[in-house]
């Protein structure tokens, strides 16, 4: 080997050490809590003419963790493209722990801090890289409530059927086997607007988890029992604008957790063991609200809400009505005795009953060997409950 190649050789040998100092350095310090100084080094190196000084500075700030999200938004808003590149980066890498709870609540506000600066020119690119974030968010979060027994999907999310059709929602039910952690997923859930908690999933945890939701509009509670704390977290959840309980019980009433959801536009209690006062007192601290109140009793039947008359035009399965032999075409005129003139009069009185009470209906029904004549007839039904389907 020539002179020439033993000095070049040589050189090489000493620059590779150089630089495997620099990143045990970096290494080493990034395992202790950095300290500004350090921070601000490895920020100034971001741009270092050598790429692995670069690379190096870029493992020891990801290392540093949320001590050197400050540092890092400021060094994306100067003027260096490679800086700028970097540090955006590095927030969004940063902002993807393992799990929700982890670090990263830091980097993500950074991020949407920087993704909302009107005519910044960094904006853009922060507003994608949010994005990013919240898609590899989601996709952690599918993966593991799926695996716990969550639903997410396409499917008929209200059996009260006021949007109509299937949406797309969140659903916990029976089928749920998540440990009490898992409830922190729910705050992944970026641009699910519904959400079912159902059975055996109601629960105190379950449902203080949901209100996490970050774009959470409808929601509907089934069955359980749950107390106020379950309710309380859903003051900080704005974008909520209808809430149905659905036989639920209730250690205390909820009247000041109800009032306190900023949002909320229709609120539906129905078979729960709220009293008229508490319905009252709900009523009254909402007045930009539409409340409806049901004791629970369920009838099954369906009747054009427009029409004159309460003549049904279909029957639920396995309903009250189908039981008594109410029947498609009948209409009915009378509830109780007192006088039923459309679907609406139907479920002013069916509102006020509870499920396993026998009332009395008086029907109209045609009459085959007279087609032009309905012959009333009585009929006594024991009210059910609402099934989940």
């Amino acid at each position: 080997m020539s002179l020439a190649g033993a000095i070049h050789r040589e050189a090489i040998r000493q620059w590779v050490a150089m630089l495997l100092a620099i990143l045990g350095t970096c290494h080493a310090l990034a395992q202790r809590a950095a300290t500004d100084e350090q921070i601000s080094a490895w920020i100034e190196q971001l741009s270092a003419a050598d790429y692995f000084a670069r690379e190096a500075a870029n493992e020891a700030l990801l290392r540093a963790g949320e001590a050197a999200v400050p540092a890092l938004e400021r060094a994306a808003q100067g003027g260096d493209l490679e800086v700028t590149s970097r540090a955006l980066d590095l927030l969004r890498t940063l902002a993807v722990p393992q799990r929700p709870q982890a670090e990263g609540a830091a980097a993500a506000e950074s991020l949407q801090r920087l993704a909302g600066r009107v005519g910044s020119s960094v904006a853009s690119r922060a507003r994608l890289l949010w994005n990013d974030v919240q898609a590899a968010r989601r996709d952690l979060a599918y993966s593991q409530l799926v695996a716990a027994g969550a639903f997410i999907g396409e499917g008929q999310f209200n059996q009260r059927n006021t949007r109509g059709g299937l949406e797309f929602h969140l659903r916990l039910d029976d089928r749920w086997q998540g440990e009490p952690s898992d409830v922190s997923w729910f705050s992944w859930l970026y641009g699910i607007e519904a959400a079912v908690v159902d059975g055996a999933a109601c629960r105190d945890n379950v449902v203080s988890g949901i209100a996490r939701m970050p774009d959470l509009k409808r929601l509907v509670i089934r069955g359980g029992k749950l107390s106020n704390a379950s309710l309380v977290l859903f003051a900080e959840t704005p974008k909520l604008q209808q809430l149905d309980l659905v036989y639920v019980e209730f250690a205390d009433p909820p009247v000041e957790p109800l009032a306190a959801i900023p949002g909320l536009q229709n609120l539906f209690l129905y078979g729960t063991n709220l009293e008229r006062a508490d319905f009252e007192r709900i009523v009254g601290m909402r007045a930009n609200c539409t409340v409806e109140y049901s004791l629970g009793a369920f009838l099954g039947v369906v009747s054009d809400p427009g029409a004159p008359t309460c003549t049904i035009s279909d029957i639920n399965p396995n309903s009250a009505a189908e039981t008594a032999g109410i029947q498609p075409g009948d209409t009915i005129v009378a509830f109780n005795e007192h006088p039923i003139g459309d679907f609406d009069d139907l479920r002013s009185r069916l509102r006020n009953c509870r499920p396993g009470e026998t009332i009395k209906l008086r029907v109209q029904r045609f009459n085959p060997e007279q087609p032009q004549v309905k012959s009333p007839i009585e009929i006594s039904v024991t009210l059910g409950r609402m099934n989940a389907n």
